[in-house]
């Protein structure tokens, strides 16, 4: 009580730190509660590579949620390198550009973005961060899962010859 009476009205940056460290902690120990039960499983002479990749996948995409749901709403609305080195060069963050190929550009652009500006076409909420930093995460999987598939099929080719 005297903690959140000191702090007044800035008392939910308390409450998110506690918030920030349970997740943290939860966070933590997911990963041994899946090596436990891979190691279990080992033991018990019962653990097969489909049950190893099972929990291989739970954990990614637990991680893959928390880190593009969560974290996503606490990134910097600060310009990155190279929105701070267009703005220094040119003077804004964007350069200017004419004629029929950058309107076209922008048409398609504009139509074919599913979340424009990291959130949903014609809102604001955080609703639109969080799935944006979902399906980005869920993108970057898909490629990596996608290239282990590849390069298997390569190493299988090569050992066939």
């Amino acid at each position: 009580a005297t903690l959140m009476a000191w702090a007044g009205r800035d008392r939910w940056y308390i409450y998110a730190a506690v918030t920030m460290a349970l997740l943290s902690s939860l966070c933590s120990i997911v990963p041994y509660f899946a090596f436990y039960r891979v190691v279990d499983a080992v033991a018990e002479g019962t653990c097969t590579a489909g049950f190893a990749l099972e929990w291989a996948g739970i954990i990614l995409a637990a991680a893959a949620v928390l880190t593009g749901g969560l974290l996503s709403l606490a990134a910097s609305s600060n310009p990155d390198g190279l929105e701070w080195s267009i703005e220094k060069v040119a003077g804004g963050a964007e350069l200017e550009a004419d004629g029929g190929i950058y309107e076209a550009a922008g048409s398609i652009q504009e139509t074919t973005s599913l979340l424009p500006d990291y959130g949903l076409k014609g809102s604001e909420s955080a609703l639109g961060t969080s799935v944006s930093g979902i399906a980005g995460a869920a993108a970057v999987v898909a490629l990596c899962a996608g290239l282990c598939h590849i390069f298997k099929l390569f190493r299988k080719c090569s050992e066939q010859e």
